[in-house]
């Protein structure tokens, strides 16, 4: 098999099998992670009896909320408008 022949094999596997473009791993979706851990951290370290109740994105710019319940010390993430004030009305009885 000389250089020929492999470089010719690798060529089409290439085309078959193209690297991607783009890191699987992006820089948003870095800080998306990390503003997510952020949150989560403050949340625990300023528990009072209050839920702490934020508003997050994702990669794609899609929102959602999260809020972190002291009493019970559970996390609710990557809820809607609504299901977030269905949780509060449940646990809070409003």
């Amino acid at each position: 098999m000389n250089n020929l022949t492999v470089y010719l094999i690798l060529d089409s596997l290439n085309s078959l099998h193209p690297f991607p473009s783009k890191p699987a791993f992006s820089s948003r979706h870095f800080l998306t992670k990390f503003q997510s851990t952020w949150n989560k951290m403050i949340a625990m370290l300023t528990a009072g009896k209050e839920p702490k109740i934020w508003l997050s994105s994702d990669a794609e710019g899609k929102r959602y909320w999260n809020a972190f319940d002291p009493q019970t010390h559970c996390f609710v993430e990557h809820l809607s408008e609504g299901e977030m004030r269905i949780w509060i009305e449940e646990r809070y009885h409003f």
